[in-house]
């Protein structure tokens, strides 16, 4: 069955530093497409059509997969997704279509995330205001969000 591993932490945390080294997946993120499309513009409009070409190229894989012969297809989605509430919608999705869902928690220090954040491209920048408030946000996966397995990794690196 095809794997879609969820990427969960604040930004700048090394989510994606971690996928880079870990998985040879299939990359479905908001930010390569706002990077690719509108050269990192974040603009709410632009936000709103990256997530959506998120979701259509997620169900493009599940009809994909379903008639595909190599059945250990491996997806990441590779984005903040620090509540519950902003995961349900791509869980749901893929345990629904019959996809082993596996959590990758990121658990960065707030003061490391800053000062990555801060060592980024201006373009990249994630405002301190937006920062602080993912913080305050972040919850770790949780036993009722039906994770087939959950990865924790500490500063970017495997626990």
């Amino acid at each position: 069955m095809p794997t879609l591993y969820v990427m969960i932490g604040m930004p700048a945390s090394g989510k994606s530093h971690w996928r880079r080294q870990y998985l040879d997946a299939t990359v479905i993120s908001p930010d390569n497409v706002l990077e690719e499309k509108w050269g990192y513009d974040w603009s709410p409009v632009h936000v709103a059509q990256a997530w959506a070409t998120c979701y259509e190229a997620l169900g493009r894989a599940i009809v994909n997969e379903m008639f595909s012969a190599d059945q250990d297809a491996e997806y990441v989605w590779d984005a903040g997704m620090t509540v519950p509430q902003d995961r349900s919608a791509v869980l749901g999705i893929a345990k629904g279509a019959g996809w082993r869902v596996i959590a990758v928690y990121v658990n960065t220090p707030y003061e490391v995330c800053v000062e990555r954040n801060e060592e980024r491209p201006r373009h990249r920048r994630v405002p301190l205001k937006t920062m602080k408030n993912r913080w305050m946000r972040l919850t770790p996966p949780q036993p009722g969000e039906k994770w087939d397995d959950t990865i924790y990794v500490e500063h970017g690196e495997d626990e």
